[in-house]
């Protein structure tokens, strides 16, 4: 009852309810909860929130870093981020317009009449989707788009010639058939 008593407006004697139009405050539209994205997004819905809190009013636009959402979100990973924001971007909630450099993206939360319709067989099919961009991205390697950089490597660690095969014999009497090697003193 103390606790009842503490949040009752002296003057009127009347519960003290949040103020209307308070600057610090942000909405997600009801249809997020209505149409089932919160309870189908669950982690993603999250990311979405953030965004919206950081959204401005009138253009429903934002730049969180990814450090920020982390924060707020309560995770270490950046990958989990990265996972949401395409899953929101797939469902059509949000846009970004990445960055380069050190610069953060831009994101605009999109009204939603543009949200596809969720579903379990659009959860299932971002999810499918998802899985395979990150069976690919796992098969590449860091310096060659099509993944074969350690191949190369190898191959090219086979052809090297060494004193104990034919190839450096070759390499050899190329040389001294062209005089590299001798300098042309005449």
């Amino acid at each position: 009852m103390e606790e009842v008593m503490k949040s009752m407006d002296k003057e009127t004697n009347e519960p003290r309810i949040r103020a209307r139009y308070k600057k610090s405050r942000f909405y997600i539209d009801n249809e997020f909860v209505d149409k089932d994205y919160l309870r189908f997004l669950r982690k993603d819905a999250a990311v979405y929130v953030a965004l919206a809190r950081h959204a401005n009013a009138t253009t429903q636009s934002c730049f969180p870093s990814y450090e920020t959402l982390m924060r707020e979100i309560g995770t270490k990973s950046r990958s989990k981020i990265s996972r949401s924001l395409k899953v929101l971007e797939a469902l059509r909630m949000i846009t970004v317009r990445r960055s380069k450099g050190r610069r953060g993206n831009l994101y605009h939360l999109l009204d939603c009449s543009k949200w596809l319709p969720m579903n379990s067989l659009t959860a299932r099919t971002i999810q499918t989707v998802l899985k395979q961009q990150q069976e690919q991205s796992s098969k590449r390697t860091s310096n060659s788009p099509n993944g074969e950089t350690v191949n190369v490597l190898r191959k090219s660690a086979k052809e090297i010639p060494t004193a104990d095969n034919k190839g450096f014999q070759k390499m050899k009497d190329l040389m001294r058939e062209r005089n590299w090697g001798k300098s042309d003193k005449s």
